[in-house]
């Protein structure tokens, strides 16, 4: 099988038996994909594969881009399946889909990190230890975002 991935200064093509889980995986199975960009995924029980955008300059990389809102391009203001679904575009502003962060957040630990940048320029960071979403059957709560770190001062809690 082949996938075209386009990242944010080429294409290329690679060849897998499986689809990596995550960008971690992204990563982590292609060392040389340091470039953030649209990977192809397939998290443990999805029923197929489909696009993230992965942050592979942040830290150690291996990010998968869960929300994007830069220029409000996009409204936000959505109905319940449009979030559940999600919406926009992955190299703009967009909303992965509450199913697919789901399907990915059930597979192992994860962090989250989020970075808000304000209208006035100042920027912002927190990432919590854990972070996992409940199914559509208890309607994607968010079941655990643990300790966190960063530069928000507690505004976020």
């Amino acid at each position: 099988m082949f996938e075209i991935v386009q990242t944010t200064s080429s294409f290329f093509l690679y060849q897998r038996a499986e689809y990596p889980r995550d960008c971690h995986e992204v990563l982590s199975q292609c060392p040389s994909s340091r470039n953030d960009g649209v990977y192809v995924i397939k998290p443990d029980g999805y029923p197929e594969p489909f696009e993230v955008s992965c942050n592979n300059s942040l830290g150690d990389g291996g990010w998968t881009v869960i929300q994007r809102r830069e220029d409000n391009s996009i409204n936000f203001n959505r109905t319940w399946d449009e979030y559940e679904n999600g919406f926009g575009f992955l190299a703009r502003e967009f909303w992965l889909g509450n199913e697919k962060i789901s399907y990915i957040t059930n597979q192992r630990k994860y962090q989250l990190r989020m970075d808000i940048t304000t209208e006035s320029g100042c920027s912002f960071f927190v990432t919590y230890e854990t972070f996992r979403i409940s199914d559509s059957f208890s309607h994607y709560k968010l079941v655990s975002t643990g300790e966190y770190t960063g530069t928000t001062g507690g505004l976020l809690n």
